[in-house]
């Protein structure tokens, strides 16, 4: 049980010492907007779709047809019974006309 605590911890430092480098190279201004969007297109365009591929392709056991067309049937219907709370906590809430696309998109995609 303390080496899983340890191991956590470590990942913890280790995300702290990265969200640390990048705050202090955008104090520093070694980043600014364009680089900020430029990096953004690279993780998005490249790097996800990069470790998606690798992750599959390094499985060594695929998951089952039956487990797939499950988890896509839960998704979906998690994404349903969302949109459906999203709807009426705004119509409850008495949220504003031109307000209730952000909130609804909040309470389904938060």
């Amino acid at each position: 049980m303390t080496a899983g605590m340890i191991g956590i911890f470590q990942e913890i430092v280790t995300l702290f010492a990265i969200v640390g480098v990048g705050y202090g190279a955008k104090k520093l201004r070694f980043m600014n907007d364009e680089f900020d969007r430029m990096l953004s297109k690279l993780v998005i365009n490249i790097a996800l779709p990069g470790m998606i591929l690798g992750s599959v392709l390094t499985a060594t056991e695929l998951p089952s047809q039956t487990e797939v067309w499950l988890c896509l049937g839960l998704s979906v219907a998690s994404n349903l019974v969302m949109f459906a709370v999203a709807y009426g906590f705004t119509l409850l809430l008495r949220i504003p006309d031109g307000h209730r696309g952000v909130y609804r998109f909040m309470l389904c995609f938060g």
